[in-house]
């Protein structure tokens, strides 16, 4: 069997507003993406596209897919660090730490056929304060925007975390 949920762009609740439920009599699942990244000085811009295709033994097969486009400034022009093929955290240069701001859409649609597992689009504005080289502070503010089986539940969502990383 398969199944394909997804939370909201707050990844700190267990909640999830669309969800294709199991989905039974799978031979195959083939899934396919593409991302990409670019960063010049301060500026960093990311997307990503995802589409997963199930084939079902007598039964209709089953395709969903979602992307992501994505863009954070550090206000204080420090640029991240690219590293083993990933972009690590901001170091700040200044004693006061650095400033980000970030801007991201995201859109998933598990509606096809039969299946009505949803559709969800989210716009999150974030803001992160690096407070040294191992300490940051993160908000973010979220309006989702999902319908699934004709209910629609558009929450607002605020998140703030602190984190210490190595």
């Amino acid at each position: 069997s398969a199944r394909m949920r997804v939370r909201p762009e707050a990844f700190l609740t267990p909640v999830r507003l669309v969800d294709s439920g199991a989905i039974g009599s799978v031979e195959a699942i083939n899934r396919a993406g593409l991302e990409a990244i670019w960063q010049h000085g301060p500026l960093l811009l990311q997307s990503e596209y995802l589409r997963m295709a199930v084939q079902r033994e007598g039964q209709p097969d089953f395709e969903a897919d979602g992307y992501y486009v994505s863009g954070a400034w550090v206000l204080t022009g420090e640029k991240r660090s690219y590293k083993s093929a990933a972009f690590g955290n901001v170091k700040p240069k200044h004693d006061y730490g650095a400033f980000e701001v970030a801007l991201r859409y995201s859109t998933v649609n598990i509606d096809h056929g039969l299946l009505r597992g949803g559709k969800q689009k989210d716009w999150t504005l974030g803001l992160n304060w690096y407070i040294g080289q191992h300490f940051k502070l993160q908000a973010n503010y979220v309006l989702v925007d999902s319908e699934r089986r004709g209910v629609g539940l558009d929450p607002n969502i605020t998140e703030l975390r602190m984190q210490v990383y190595f």
